[in-house]
C-alpha cells in the first residue's frame, strides 16, 4: 500500500503482491471531485453501500458522520445507503464498506416469492429479500467457499454445499441455518458437488450431483444415499453435473456423465432413478441440462466432447436429438434455461451469456450486454415470468457478482456482498479507488456509494500523480486516465508490475516494481530499470520509498529471490538497498535484518528522513512480526512495536504525522514516530493494508476477500 504526501512517498506494500494505496495531500484535484464518475457501461448509477461511522483522527468532533453518497439518485436497481449506522462512532470495529461483488459461484431463486434468492461465494452464502437490490450475509463460512445453492420445491427449505462436500441446510427458506453436515463428504470422499438439485415434487428431497456421482437425500440433507454412480470410461470420472425432470412426468428424469475421460452423452430413467438408458446422443460430457416447460417432452442438453462445446435437443422425450453442431457455443454452458417465450439461454463457462431464439441452432451474445467479458454465468429465472432474471457471475480471473436483468442489459447489483478481493487503494483526499478482482471502483462518501467498474476486468494496482492523474493495472497492462476513469489510454509495460508510485515532486514521473524496480519519466509511456544492475538476475522487490525533498536518495526491499544451479529458488543478496544516486547504484544497509526468511511487511520514508521498517520472521512455525526504525539512513535501527507473536499485516503514515501498524490482534498508532503506541481499533485476520484519512477521520483496509473495510479510531 502507498500513501503519498507532502515532501515524501510513504509505502506500506511488500511482499511479491502486495497491494498499494495513495493519498496525495497536495493533489490538485480536479473540478468535479465531488461526483462519482459515470459509469463506462452504458449510465448505469453508482451503487450504494456502508454505514456511518466516521469519527475524526485526532480531532474533538469525533462523533460528525461521514458524508452522505454523491453522484446522482440511485434507480431501483441502486437503493440508497442503509440507515444502519454501524457500530458507534469511535468504536474501533471494522464495518465492511464495498464495493459489493466477488466471485459468485451459483445462484437460487426461491420458486414461490422471486423477492428471496441465495447467492454462494467464495467466503459465504448471502441472502437477498427485496431481488437482489440489497444482500444480507447469512453468517456461513466454508474453509473452501461455497459452491452450489438451492431451494425446495415449496421454498421453505434451502441447502448450500462447499467445496469440501460439507452441506448447510435452513428450514426457514435461507433466514437461518444448521451445519455444516459432513454426511455427504463421507459417502463421497472427493466427489465435491457440481449441483443440487430439489425434487420438484418432494420438498424433503434434495439431490447432489458430484465428482463422484449422484446422491439423494430424502429427509432434508440429513442422511445421503448413492442414487447413480455412471460407469468409468476409459478410466475417466464418474462424474455427474446435471439432473432434470420432466414437467410432464417427474418418474421421467434425464442426467448424464460429466468430468474426465467421460463423454456417454445424455441418460434417460422413466422409473424415478431405478434404472438409467444411454440415449443416442452425440459424445460428450454432459454440463447442464433444462427442459421447455411449454413444450412437453422438449429437452435441452449441453455437451463438451474434450472441449468441443455444443447444446442439442430432443423433442420426443429423448428418443432421437439433434445431432451435435460442436462449438455452437464458445464453451460448454453452466447452466441452460428456457424462458416462456421458447428462447434458451445458455450461461457458458469463461464466456458469458448465449441465447437462442431458434432452439439452439443459432446463438447470440447480445444476451450478454451488461456482464463482464470471459466470465462464467449461472443464470435465474424469474419463477413466475419465466424470464431472465438474476445472473451470478465469476470472473475468468477472480471477482464478479451479481447481475440483474433490465430493459437495456444487465445491471450490477451486488450490493452487500463483501467478498472482493481488494489488491490496492489509492485517495486524492475527495476520493477512494479500490483495485479489485472485480474492476477498478470509486467512491467519494467513505463506502457509501460506489460507482460502476471504471476499468473492466480485474485491477491489481492503482496509483495518483500530484496532478490527478489515475494508473491503474490489470496485471497485464497499464492504463491512463487524465479524467477520473472515464477514459483510458492503454500503455506498455516493459515488465509486469504490481506496485506502481506517482514520484510525490514530479508529476510524469512513476515507479512500478515487482520482479525489478522501473522508473517512467513520461507517464508511463517509456521506461528504465532502476534495480537489479543489467544482467543479473530478477530478485523481486518488496518495497520502494523516495524522498520528495530529494529524489536521488531511495531504499528498497529484495526479496532475494534467484534459481540455483539445480533450478531450485533460493534467496540471494536480500533485504534492504540504499540508493543516493536516483537508482544507478545500490549499497546494502542493515545487513543484520536482512536474512533467508525473512519477509518485509512495509517501508515509510518520512520528511524528516526516517525509514519505518516492518519485517516478518519464522512465517511457517513461529511468525513474528518487528517494527524498527532508522534514524541514519539505515545504518542502526531501533524496534519500535513488541508483536507479541503476531505478524505484522501492514503499516502506513498518514498526511499529518501519525503512525499505522497493523496486526491481527489490535491496530496501534503512535503519534511521537514510534516511541509510544496505544491500540485503537480492532484486529482483522484478512487485512493487508491501511490507508488513513484523517479528513474524514477514519481508517480504510484493503482485505483479502471481505471487500474494503472501515473503522473509526477508538480515542
Amino acid at each position: 500500500m502507498r500513501l503519498v504526501c507532502a515532501g515524501f512517498v510513504v509505502l506500506v506494500a511488500c511482499g511479491s503482491a502486495q497491494p498499494l494505496a495513495g493519498s496525495p495531500a497536495t493533489t490538485q484535484t480536479p473540478p468535479d471531485a465531488g461526483s462519482v464518475p459515470p459509469a463506462i457501461d452504458g449510465g448505469q448509477p453508482p451503487e450504494t453501500d456502508g454505514g456511518t461511522d466516521a469519527g475524526p483522527v485526532g480531532a474533538p468532533d469525533a462523533g460528525t458522520p461521514d458524508a452522505g453518497p454523491t453522484g446522482g439518485s440511485p434507480d431501483a436497481g441502486n437503493p440508497p445507503p442503509s440507515s444502519d449506522a454501524g457500530p458507534p462512532s469511535g468504536s474501533g470495529a471494522w464495518i465492511p464498506v464495498g464495493p459489493g461483488g466477488g466471485s459468485i459461484r451459483d445462484i437460487a431463486v426461491k420458486p414461490d416469492d422471486p423477492d428471496v434468492a441465495l447467492v454462494g461465494t467464495l467466503n459465504g452464502v448471502f441472502r437477498t429479500t427485496n431481488g437482489g437490490l440489497r444482500w444480507e450475509d447469512t453468517g456461513i463460512r466454508a474453509y473452501l467457499g461455497l459452491q452450489t445453492v438451492a431451494f425446495s420445491a415449496d421454498g421453505r427449505r434451502a441447502w448450500a454445499l462447499d467445496f469440501d462436500g460439507a452441506l448447510y441446510s435452513s428450514a426457514d427458506s435461507g433466514a437461518s441455518w444448521t451445519g455444516p453436515s459432513k454426511a455427504l463428504a463421507a459417502l463421497a470422499p472427493g466427489g465435491y458437488g457440481f449441483q443440487l438439485i430439489a425434487d420438484p415434487s418432494e420438498p424433503a428431497t434434495v439431490y447432489a450431483a458430484t465428482g463422484g456421482g449422484m446422491f439423494v437425500s430424502r429427509d432434508a440433507g440429513k442422511h445421503w444415499a448413492p442414487f447413480w454412480i455412471p460407469k468409468r470410461d476409459l478410466g475417466g470420472s464418474s462424474g455427474v453435473c446435471a439432473l432434470a425432470f420432466d414437467p410432464s412426468s417427474t418418474a421421467r428424469m434425464f442426467s448424464g456423465p460429466c468430468g474426465y475421460n467421460n463423454y456417454g452423452g445424455v441418460y434417460r430413467s422413466s422409473d424415478s432413478g431405478t434404472t438409467w438408458t444411454q440415449l443416442h446422443t452425440d459424445w460428450g460430457s454432459v454440463t447442464a441440462l433444462a427442459p421447455d416447460p411449454a413444450k412437453p417432452g422438449t429437452f435441452y442438453a449441453s455437451l463438451d466432447y474434450g472441449g468441443l462445446p455444443a447444446v442439442v435437443v430432443t423433442r420426443d422425450a429423448g428418443d432421437t436429438w439433434t445431432n451435435a453442431a460442436y462449438t455452437s457455443v464458445p464453451f460448454s454452458a453452466r447452466t441452460l434455461s428456457v424462458a416462456g417465450d421458447g428462447t434458451v439461454y445458455a450461461g457458458l463457462f469463461f464466456k458469458g451469456l448465449r441465447a437462442s431464439h431458434d432452439g439452439a441452432v443459432t446463438w447470440t451474445d447480445r444476451a450478454s450486454a451488461g456482464i463482464p467479458a470471459d466470465s462464467t454465468v449461472a443464470l435465474a429465472m424469474d419463477p413466475k415470468s419465466r424470464a431472465p432474471y438474476l445472473a451470478a457471475v465469476a470472473g475468468e480471473y477472480g471477482g464478479g457478482g451479481v447481475y440483474r436483468f433490465a430493459a437495456d442489459g444487465w445491471r450490477r447489483t451486488s450490493l452487500g456482498i463483501h467478498v472482493e478481493q481488494v489488491w490496492d487503494l489509492a485517495s486524492d483526499g475527495a476520493r477512494l479507488y479500490a483495485a479489485t478482482d472485480s474492476g477498478l471502483f470509486a467512491t467519494d462518501d467513505s463506502g457509501a456509494s460506489w460507482s460502476a467498474p471504471l476499468l473492466a476486468g480485474p485491477a491489481s494496482a492503482v496509483a495518483l500523480s500530484r496532478d490527478g492523474t489515475l494508473y491503474a493495472s490489470d496485471w497485464w497492462k497499464l492504463h491512463r486516465s487524465t479524467d477520473r476513469g472515464r477514459t483510458w489510454t492503454d500503455l506498455r509495460e516493459s515488465d509486469p508490475a504490481f506496485h506502481y508510485v506517482a514520484d510525490p515532486g514530479e508529476a510524469r514521473r512513476l515507479y512500478a516494481y515487482a520482479y525489478r524496480l522501473e522508473r517512467s519519466d513520461d507517464g508511463g509511456s517509456t521506461w528504465t530499470t532502476l534495480f537489479p544492475p543489467s544482467g543479473t538476475f530478477a530478485p523481486g522487490v518488496g518495497a520502494f520509498a523516495v524522498l520528495r525533498d530529494d529524489p536521488q536518495t531511495m531504499f528498497l526491499w529484495s526479496n532475494g529471490n534467484a534459481r540455483a544451479a539445480d533450478g531450485t529458488w533460493i534467496v540471494v543478496d536480500s533485504g534492504l538497498k540504499r540508493s543516493r544516486d536516483a537508482g544507478a547504484t545500490w549499497t546494502s544497509v542493515g545487513a543484520d535484518l536482512s536474512a533467508q526468511g525473512v519477509s518485509c511487511a512495509g517501508l515509510i520514508l518520512d520528511p524528516a528522513a526516517r525509514l519505518f521498517l516492518a519485517l516478518n520472521t519464522g512465517l511457517i512455525d513461529h511468525p513474528h512480526g518487528h517494527l524498527y526504525r532508522s534514524d541514519d539512513a539505515g545504518l542502526t535501527w531501533r524496534e519500535l512495536l513488541p508483536s507479541d507473536g503476531d505478524v505484522i499485516q501492514a503499516i502506513a503514515r498518514s498526511a499529518d504525522g501519525a503512525l499505522f501498524a497493523a496486526l491481527p490482534g489490535a491496530v496501534w498508532t503512535s503519534t511521537d514516530g514510534g516511541d509510544s503506541w496505544r491500540a485503537i481499533a480492532d484486529g482483522k485476520s484478512t487485512l493487508h493494508a491501511l490507508l488513513p484519512d484523517p479528513t474524514r477521520g477514519v481508517l480504510f483496509g484493503a482485505t483479502w476477500g471481505d471487500s474494503i473495510v472501515r473503522a473509526a479510531p477508538r480515542r
